[in-house]
């Protein structure tokens, strides 16, 4: 805890031949992250056999990806049994094959499927194109006089321009036209186009073609018939019919070799995925005719099950030690392990470096529960969050982590909930209960406030002093001092002072202020060491900032308050139908609140510690360990054998 876990560098030399063995195992142990090797060797990377890989990976995934919307939609489950009692995931059991063995599994399926699946989508293409083909047909027909389309034919010595203008550009190809020429008008009644119809000798139509074309006129297509276009859409629409019986007949068979192959293409995409990521690991060793080099970064925790698979390979050279520039990996309890992704959302500590993850796990859900600040919405919250945690969780480790975080929120917003007596803002105590309630955070606001601050101070010296005690740690007292303790000088002059020792408190900012001077002096001159005197305006705002909980935690309660009247009002104003609308205000009301308080809680912890608490005292600068691992969501191997 506060320090990353142990991690060893190692550097491999093994036989050449032995180097896809080794990736096969490793990659399906996890047991190391391997790091491409300072050696200057030739890489073993075959960039012509990852090109055949992927070559085939396209075609498997096209065909995934045109079966998908063929795929059986499921009945949704219940939300609730969804929550707290999913279904396992299906996943077939495969066991680890040479690449050379995977091509030839992949590419015999692919021959036999790919065949099938592509005609019937070639088919179903060139029908579901006639059947566009036809709809702009009719749909350029309804624009049409009710007389014989074969009239606005072009034929050997008439040539016929059938199309729309706007109604701004026909005088100007009327006074063009008229004169010499035929042509015939007829209004379309959705907008203010006209559909104009132009008949010229032939030896015109280049001359009237270029002309038309420069006033906006757009040609339409219809079927010339001895038909008007009433009736020729009625046959229209019998073929359109017939063709999307053929379209659904076509979709049921796709639907079919949906059923039957889904399952076989998903293993075989997820396989050639792994072959293609155990590939691309040989860009990371070097080699000769005769031996290979690879790095790796082993978990201390994991070494002795990667001196086993190392012991299965032979003929080896391995040296283990441990360097700086490893990569972070955390260790933390279990309670404390899901607010790493907090931690990570700034910046990974670095390795040896101090993990700021257990005061996170403390003040995050306190600052949270402060300002969501309701026991009746941790309640809910709490239930929903047992629902991710011991139902989808079980199958899926992120949910599980983001569950196990709401427990703790839910249990902070309980408490805080029942030291404010707020549940469901102040609609129990308007139906008369007595509440448990310590402070009433809408009268008592200055109360509210100090304590607000007074975590915000709390906050701030417990960053300050983990800072100092790892610089002292790291032998940097002169850092120690610059960096944090100049600031919990200042806030114990500040404490003495509200206590009522004022003489001490001012000698002790004092004394934080001639910190400053000297420090900033030493780092950088005279005018720098001026310009720090402002930080300590900068450090009072960034304690003041620690109000928002104050704020946020009233403005849950205001709203709880706003939407509780209005249910009442509902409920006591509105005949007959008012106890139903009563409960819709109710529960929509207090869902948005808890919704949109519950994001401002996060959102605003979040800041706090990001710019208020880890610039006091952590840089991060890590990089979280990433351990060379097959994952596989729609398969799985007995490690066994």
């Amino acid at each position: 805890m506060f320090r990353p876990a142990k991690i060893y560098h190692s550097t491999i030399v093994l036989r050449e031949d032995k180097v896809s063995g080794l990736i096969d195992n490793l990659y399906e142990l996890g047991v190391c992250e391997l790091k491409e090797t300072d050696v200057d060797l030739e890489s073993k990377y075959s960039y012509e056999y990852a090109k055949n890989i992927d070559e085939m990976h396209i075609r498997l995934k096209y065909l995934i990806d045109s079966l998908k919307e063929y795929k059986e939609i499921p009945q949704p489950e219940n939300l609730v049994k969804a929550l707290f009692k999913p279904k396992p995931p299906l996943k077939h059991k495969v066991t680890v094959v040479s690449n050379d063995e995977l091509i030839e599994e992949v590419g015999f399926h692919l021959d036999l499927i790919e065949p099938k699946i592509l005609e019937k989508l070639d088919k179903l293409k060139v029908l579901k194109e006639e059947i566009q083909k036809h709809e702009f047909t009719i749909s350029n027909l309804s624009l049409m006089p009710e007389i014989e389309t074969r009239l606005f034919q072009s034929s050997e010595h008439i040539k016929v321009f059938l199309g729309i203008i706007s109604a701004s550009s026909f005088p100007k190809i009327k006074e063009k036209l008229e004169k010499d020429f035929l042509f015939a008008v007829n209004k379309i009644k959705k907008n203010k186009s006209l559909l104009i119809a132009v008949f010229v000798p032939t030896e015109k139509g280049s001359y009237i073609d270029r002309f038309l074309h420069e006033t906006g006129f757009e040609t339409i297509s219809i079927d010339y018939e001895n038909k008007n276009p009433f009736n020729i859409t009625l046959g229209l629409k019998k073929k359109i019919d017939k063709l999307k019986s053929e379209v659904r007949k076509m979709d049921k068979e796709l639907e079919k070799i949906q059923g039957v192959y889904q399952d076989k293409l998903d293993i075989l995409d997820e396989e050639l995925t792994i072959s293609k990521d155990r590939i691309d690991a040989l860009k990371l060793f070097k080699t000769t005719k005769a031996f290979s080099v690879v790095e790796a970064w082993i978990p201390a925790k994991s070494l002795d099950r990667f001196n086993e698979v190392m012991k299965q390979t032979k003929d080896y050279y391995l040296e283990v030690e441990e360097r700086d520039d490893a990569p972070t990996i955390f260790s933390n309890s279990k309670i404390v392990r899901p607010f790493e992704m907090i931690t990570e959302l700034y910046s990974a500590p670095k390795y040896k470096g101090f993990d700021p993850t257990p005061l996170v796990a403390i003040s995050f859900p306190l600052f949270f529960g402060f300002m969501l600040t309701d026991a009746a919405y941790g309640i809910l919250l709490l239930i929903l969050a047992l629902g991710m945690y011991y139902g989808a969780g079980k199958y899926n480790e992120k949910m599980k982590k983001f569950g196990s975080i709401f427990i703790i929120f839910s249990i902070s917003t309980i408490i805080m909930g029942m030291i404010f007596g707020s549940y469901f803002g102040n609609f129990f105590q308007e139906l008369g209960f007595k509440v448990p309630m310590l402070i009433d955070s809408m009268k008592q606001v200055m109360l509210a406030l100090s304590i607000a601050l007074g975590l915000g101070m709390l906050h701030l010296m417990v960053g300050l002093i983990a800072g100092f005690y790892d610089n002292i740690h790291n032998k940097n007292p002169k850092q120690a001092l610059a960096k944090q303790g100049v600031w919990i000088v200042f806030i114990i002059g500040i404490l003495l002072i509200l206590f009522g020792l004022s003489t001490y408190g001012l000698v002790a900012i004092g004394l934080a202020v001639f910190m400053q001077l000297f420090f900033s002096f030493l780092e950088g001159g005279v005018v720098t060491s001026l310009l720090s005197i402002f930080g300590f305006s900068g450090f009072v705002g960034d304690l003041f900032s620690y109000a928002r909980l104050m704020a946020l935690g009233i403005g849950t309660s205001g709203i709880s308050l706003a939407v509780n009247f209005m249910t009442f009002l509902a409920a006591s104003m509105i005949p007959v139908i008012g106890i139903p609308v009563a409960i819709v205000v109710f529960i929509i009301g207090h869902s948005f609140n808890m919704a949109m308080n519950g994001l401002g809680a996060f959102i605003h912890s979040t800041r706090l510690h990001f710019l208020e608490f880890f610039t006091k005292f952590y840089d991060g600068g890590g990089r979280v360990y990433k351990p060379f691992m097959a994952l596989r969501k729609n398969t799985y191997i007995d490690i066994k054998d």
